[in-house]
């Protein structure tokens, strides 16, 4: 049996912003949910993950899988969900509150009179 140094990659990611929320993907397939490691270092998601096979040659191979993001200034870090299927890691994160907020504009049912 062989062994081969480590394959690795930074794999693909997408910060998208939810209006409320941010979502994070992260691309890891063939990963199993022991083998990922996640951590939160101040404000930024550092994410380490691996899997381990046998080829088909009979060789010992390992994919290591490393990515580092820095949450936006207005994330709440403290809110910070995930969860992990079918290859797809998902990390959410409120947005802290504070800010700009949206005033609605009200509706009257009467009639105003202006003088």
């Amino acid at each position: 049996m062989s062994i081969r140094r480590p394959f690795r990659y930074e794999p693909l990611a997408d910060l998208i912003d939810r209006g409320r929320y941010y979502l994070v993907t992260v691309d890891l397939p063939h990963v199993s949910k022991d083998n990922i490691h996640i951590y939160l270092d101040g404000d930024t998601v550092i994410i380490h993950a691996e899997n381990e096979y046998m080829s088909e040659d009979g060789s010992y191979n390992r994919v290591v899988y490393d990515r580092e993001f820095t949450l936006p200034d207005d994330a709440d870090p403290s809110t910070i969900k995930v969860s992990f299927k079918d290859g797809i890691l998902r990390i959410t994160t409120d947005k802290k509150q504070g800010g700009k907020t949206e005033i609605p504009i009200r509706r009257h049912t009467t009639a105003m009179h202006l003088r």
